[in-house]
């Protein structure tokens, strides 16, 4: 009779053990978990491994804790299999795969372990160097008038950055240039896709970009052409024209709310805070090629007043857009707009123009706090072989897996029925 008992209570054991440590995990008595996934070519873009996609070896993946610090790292080795060690348990950590030149694209920077929506997937698709290229230049164009003249010279220290744009939204490619002393910049050994070719200079001084324009509304703020990699394998021409406009001048503002609608702060028009209910502040000019948007305008909103520094002497329009919210603003009141036409002189600072802003009802402010809401204890899913595992180190003693303990219960059960029956019988 001892001997069944054994055995019963012996088989409950293993099933509590097979459910708990199962699924691609080992339950460790000591020291902690693992992670491991497979890089891969994804040729087709579409964020998933396919059976005929080749593995990616040398890709560096790394795991660290959410303040940053490096627990450990790994290859990628020839069949694309990394493994990340160092998992502890009540511990959330981030593993990523190094952005360099060999691995500028992804179908993903990295994923949070334990998994936020219970589902891990730990493989990284990237794609191989292509044949394509990308080059252009930056330009002063000192007469502002978007085309490049004889003595416009080029414009050094400019970041460039190739962003891919990809339909199927699962993939991402980054590649990084600086512009040198004549203004050049380049990218080789693309992937055949789309691209835009972002900018901006490492000075704070402000500026504005007169080519390439949005021909429908020209102000609108920075332009980005695009180069389709897929229709002209090299692009040589994609040249940006800038003009700095730094100064020694300083415009200054104030918001207030107009309850008559005049556009003048009158008596009793009390002022209002714009970094609170709305700070977007852009500085515009006429120009040759039209109304263009400055920036790098150093706004600065304390209380009700604001200050645009560093730009140089002219005449600029000044637009501030409130966002007016509260629990008795209507619909469709969001991005109202102030303007004002203000000239100024080098080194002047002139007394601080008006802005109306926020007409509406005093029931509107202040911004109510938002109620916080609980978020709900995620539950992992484990993968199926294949698409990553994970090792989950030193199991909370508190987790439950209701079916896996009720096939332990019913074996201890069955036995113990099995013993009463054999007793009754002798």
């Amino acid at each position: 009779m001892h001997r069944w008992l054994l055995l019963g209570i012996a088989a409950a054991v293993a099933v509590s053990v097979v459910a708990f440590g199962g699924a691609g995990s080992v339950v460790r008595a000591d020291g902690g978990g693992s992670i491991s996934g497979t890089v891969y070519f994804d040729s087709d873009m579409d964020g998933r491994r396919d059976p005929d996609e080749k593995r990616a070896p040398g890709r560096t993946i790394e795991l660290t804790s959410t303040d940053g610090q490096l627990i450990d790292s790994d290859l990628s080795d020839r069949d694309g299999v990394y493994r990340v060690e160092g998992i502890l348990p009540d511990v959330q950590y981030w593993v990523s795969i190094v952005i360099d030149a060999d691995t500028p694209c992804r179908s993903m920077d990295g994923f949070d372990y334990p998994p936020y929506n219970g589902i891990l997937n730990a493989d990284f698709g990237v794609l191989e160097k292509g044949t394509g290229s990308i080059s252009g230049t930056v330009v002063e164009d000192r007469d502002e008038d978007g085309v490049r003249d004889v003595g416009e010279p080029g414009l050094e220290r400019w970041d460039m950055q190739l962003v891919a744009q990809s339909y199927s939204g699962a993939m991402y490619c980054d590649f990084y240039d600086v512009t040198d002393y004549s203004g050049r910049y380049g990218f080789t050994n693309l992937p055949l896709l789309p691209y835009e070719v972002q900018y901006w200079p490492e000075s704070m001084l402000p500026w504005e970009v007169t080519s390439p324009l949005d021909r429908d509304d020209p102000a609108s703020g920075l332009h980005y052409p695009l180069a389709d990699l897929r229709d002209k394998t090299h692009v040589s021409d994609i040249d940006i024209l800038a003009h700095f406009l730094g100064g020694t001048s300083v415009i200054k503002g104030i918001a207030f709310r107009d309850l008559n609608l005049n556009k003048i702060r009158d008596e009793g028009e009390p002022v209002l805070n714009c970094a609170v209910y709305g700070d977007q502040i852009v500085a515009y000019r006429e120009t040759p090629v039209g109304k263009l948007a400055i920036n790098n305008t150093m706004v600065n909103c304390q209380d009700a007043e604001f200050a645009l520094s560093g730009v140089a002497a002219g005449t600029y329009d000044i637009e501030l857009y409130s966002w007016c919210v509260g629990p008795d603003a209507p619909p469709n009141v969001g991005g109202e707009t102030s303007s004002r036409w203000v000239t100024v002189a080098d080194g002047q600072h002139p007394q601080p123009v008006e802005m109306n802003m926020c007409p509406q009802s005093a029931a509107w402010y202040p911004i109510p706090e938002p109620t916080p809401t609980a978020t709900p204890t995620p539950i992992l899913i484990m993968p199926d072989v294949g698409t990553g595992s994970a090792d989950r180190g030193n199991p909370s003693s508190k987790a439950v897996m209701p079916a896996t303990t009720l096939i332990a219960v019913v074996a201890i059960i069955g036995t113990m029925f099995v013993l009463r029956r054999r007793a009754r019988r002798a």
